[in-house]
């Protein structure tokens, strides 16, 4: 019967006891407001992620993968005949838009490549 008064005063007690109660509170203001700053970094850091990669993207698409080089003829000993002779080439890639992507004209705008080699004869 002791311990059943003991434990039953000790309940009250704890019942009672309202001292923890300001701390509590306290937590839960301080963890609102870190989780409002979290969210609001969280999106400002989203927003930026986003404008980076747009950059990126627009730097990729703005690059020109056109070429041209100069041909090239070497002739033999005596100076009169052409050993080898490549003619110059060139690309100029075509300038792809949202309308013209899937359209005919898209593909007609693609230039070909030639390159000739001319040997000597034996």
């Amino acid at each position: 019967m002791r311990l059943a008064r003991y434990l039953a005063l000790r309940f009250k007690r704890f019942w009672k006891n309202e001292s923890g109660a300001i701390l509590s509170t306290e937590l839960v203001l301080v963890s609102t407001i870190v989780a409002l700053g979290m969210i609001t970094g969280l999106k400002s850091l989203a927003d930026n992620v986003n404008a980076e990669l747009s950059d990126l993207g627009s730097a990729i698409h703005s690059v020109s993968q056109g070429y041209t080089f100069n041909g090239l003829s070497t002739n033999g000993t005596s100076g009169s005949a052409v050993i080898a002779k490549t003619s110059g080439s060139s690309f100029t890639a075509p300038t792809i838009t949202a309308a013209s992507v899937g359209s005919p004209a898209a593909s007609q705008n693609a230039q070909s490549v030639g390159i000739s080699v001319a040997l000597p004869p034996q």
